[in-house]
């Protein structure tokens, strides 16, 4: 273990960062800013491309504005001249049709009590994005197209309608369910226990609207995580944000009722920047409660993060999660600590090592397995 330790260390001092919601917070942006989708995730905008590929990297590509300046920040209407000039990679083919994705691979080392250490090389993910502006800025047709690992399939398939009244959005088709921070992290006890993860994007539809500070998105989703569905029951999810230049809050709720049980999720996150530090943290409360018996079980899942901008491109990172997985038993929670570093090396690459400690209770030692995961991503 020691070994390891020490490995993150020279890793971090090396560099690093992340394209998740701590660089909204460190810019004081919205996820609309960056994303075609409105609730973040996916596919990024004009502005978002040009972001990644100036602002993020330790090493830009010599790119100059027209006062001869390497440019760091831009303004919206901005991305589009800056994206077609120099060596940045445009996402656009033409005029209303863009392309993106993504592509990660990893090499994973496993340490799990009363069991044999084990290594592997995966493909985490094998994405591509594809942008139709049937209207410009009012109609949108949008794909999420997963290739691999595993069978091709859509993640994110929909049609988004914008310029509606106070800069509002109707989406429908199939999409994540608006909840919470959107953390990339999928085990995240916040995002694996309420079930609202990139794994379980859901056919319905969205509606919502940004007005100055304040931005609220309210879905209406078969609540079968894209599968079937065999009632009349339907999961209904409302997210709403304030968002400062170094300080955020919001509130979520969703309630999800099926043929055997009622589910019912609130959550609060918040994040706050200061200087080069940001702290981003959300609290879920989760009840189900069985149809037949009505028994009722509770459950708290939690999550702190800290990021630290070492320099441009490099970011330290540590997180701690923590669930209850029944309120009515004691001594049963699990902790998860994580620390690493990300490094933005050029436009479009970045890699990632990361050390995972988890806790749980000794009937469980499977649940206190512990990772050492480095990765490589690529990203336009």
């Amino acid at each position: 273990m020691k070994g390891l330790l020490a490995a993150i260390v020279m890793f971090a001092l090396a560099g690093a960062a992340h394209a998740e919601p701590y660089l909204a917070l460190r810019e004081g942006y919205k996820c609309s800013q960056c994303h075609v989708n409105k609730t973040g995730g996916g596919m990024r905008t004009s502005f978002g491309s040009i972001y990644a590929q100036t602002r993020l990297p330790s090493t830009v590509l010599g790119a100059k504005d027209d006062a001869g300046d390497s440019p760091t920040i831009f303004r919206t209407a901005e991305a589009a001249r800056y994206l077609r000039s120099g060596p940045f990679f445009d996402t656009w083919l033409a005029d209303r049709v863009a392309i993106g994705g993504d592509f990660r691979t990893r090499y994973t080392q496993t340490r799990t009590p009363q069991a044999k250490d084990s290594s592997s090389f995966d493909v985490q993910e094998g994405r591509a994005y594809l942008q139709f502006d049937l209207v410009p800025d009012a109609m949108t047709f949008y794909v999420d197209e997963t290739l691999g690992p595993g069978s091709a399939g859509s993640r994110e398939i929909f049609a988004l309608f914008t310029g509606l009244p106070y800069d509002g959005w109707i989406k429908a088709g199939k999409f994540l369910t608006p909840y919470g921070i959107r953390i990339y992290d999928d085990t995240s006890f916040i995002r694996e226990t309420t079930g609202f993860n990139y794994n379980t994007p859901d056919n319905g539809i969205e509606f919502g609207f940004e007005r100055g500070v304040f931005s609220a998105a309210l879905a209406i989703q078969n609540g079968t995580a894209g599968g079937p569905e065999d009632n009349q029951s339907k999961l209904v999810s409302l997210v709403m944000t304030h968002t400062f230049s170094d300080f955020r809050l919001g509130d979520a709720v969703a309630y999800n009722p099926s043929s055997t049980n009622r589910r019912f999720v609130f959550g609060e996150f918040a994040g706050v920047q200061l200087g080069r530090l940001g702290v981003i943290a959300e609290a879920d409360l989760i009840r189900d409660e069985n149809k037949d018996t009505g028994d009722v079980k509770r459950q708290l899942a939690t999550f702190l993060e800290t990021d630290l901008e070492v320099c441009r491109g490099v970011n330290l990172r540590t997180v701690i999660d923590f669930l209850d997985p029944d309120k009515a038993i004691g001594e049963n929670a699990r902790t998860r600590f994580s620390v690493g570093a990300q490094w933005f090396v050029t436009p479009s690459v970045e890699l990632n090592l990361f050390l995972k400690l988890n806790d749980s209770v000794p009937q469980h030692p499977e649940e206190k397995t512990d990772f050492l995961i480095g990765e490589l991503h690529l990203f336009f």
